[in-house]
């Protein structure tokens, strides 16, 4: 099937090229925004940890001082529109008209403005006008109509192979020679010597090596944290609405936790009572608790009959951060003067 998908990559490619370079010549021109602009994004589809990237800067930048506005197209919510998640005063959005991540992050960082929008753009004049003096628009390296001050990057296994195959045979949103148009690039491998032979063929842009690892556990109906540790020997049935729920299944087991099931859903899937109720069901079969990511609990949190279907079981949500393991000066260096640009 994927041989049969190439020619529709080879046509998909053709029109990424094109469109670029009238980008590249200034015959399609980016709007712009009044405060500095911190893209966060990737070239392919799937998790690659953005959210927590924007979490890693988003947290940075609060330290420093700024008001700092994350801007989101918002995925899979129900709303349309520019929709304000949070003004940084604490209240917010309900999911359905925030989207997942987008409420993950206003709740993670109460201080930050958080707004969504289909065009990030207008997002961010809101976000301005609320008083953001720099804004972190997420997933926008595609969004090449709007116009950002720094590229950040994220690659996955495509720098560590130095293959990257288009949708539809693969999940590549762009070819790995966009690259090219990155302030520095991170990377989510361990072995620096092939990410920087295989990334210097298209960018001379500073990289980065990252690691998503577990940060804490979020004990849900109880509303109580507990470090990860918590989670060891315990027999787990996982619970994902995530692109990549491997990854997610990794995590579990890397803190010690034994995986007895899973349930996985599409990415940004709006679980049903009957859902919920069926996966509860299997886990206390299993003698097991729930397990899902922070991501997936925004949801999950919106069912009124949560407790109830849960009972007695525990639902685990597993909150995760970024890890820096090279060159985490250089990037805090770019992202500090970024916002400090007026």
């Amino acid at each position: 099937m994927r041989k049969l998908l190439l020619p529709f990559s080879w046509l998909y490619g053709v029109i990424i090229w094109l469109r670029n370079l009238f980008y590249d010549l200034d015959i399609f021109s980016a709007e712009k925004v009044s405060k500095p602009v911190i893209s966060v994004g990737n070239i392919t589809t799937g998790g690659s940890g953005k959210t927590p990237c924007v979490e890693y800067i988003v947290d940075m930048l609060l330290k420093d001082g700024h008001t700092p506005a994350v801007v989101s197209r918002g995925y899979s919510r129900k709303s349309k529109g520019v929709v304000v998640v949070s003004d940084g005063r604490g209240k917010y959005a309900d999911v359905g008209q925030s989207g997942d991540e987008p409420l993950q992050i206003a709740k993670k960082f109460p201080k930050a403005i958080v707004i969504v929008g289909e065009k990030k753009v207008d997002a961010a004049r809101k976000a301005v006008i609320l008083g953001a003096d720099c804004i972190i628009a997420d997933d926008a390296f595609q969004h090449r109509q709007f116009a950002r001050t720094l590229d950040v990057v994220l690659c996955g296994e495509e720098l560590a192979t130095g293959k990257n195959t288009l949708l539809p045979a693969g999940n590549g949103r762009e070819p790995l020679g966009s690259l090219s148009r990155a302030n520095i690039v991170l990377a989510s491998s361990s072995d620096k010597n092939t990410v920087e032979k295989n990334l210097r063929r298209y960018s001379d842009a500073p990289f980065v090596l990252f690691g998503i690892a577990p940060l804490k556990i979020l004990l849900s109906i109880r509303n109580e944290t507990q470090s990860i540790e918590f989670i060891q020997n315990r027999r787990v049935f996982a619970l994902t609405g995530i692109a990549n729920p491997q990854r997610f299944l990794t995590t579990v087991s890397s803190m010690g936790g034994e995986v007895a099931g899973a349930r996985h859903f599409g990415d940004h899937h709006w679980f049903t009572e009957a859902e919920l109720t069926a996966v509860a069901a299997e886990a206390r079969r299993l003698n097991a608790v729930i397990a899902t990511s922070e991501k997936d609990w925004q949801r999950i949190a919106g069912c009124r009959s949560l407790s109830v279907i849960l009972g007695e079981t525990d639902l685990l949500v597993i909150q995760v951060a970024m890890k820096i393991t090279h060159n985490e000066e250089r990037f805090a260096a770019l992202v500090r003067a970024t916002a400090e640009i007026s």
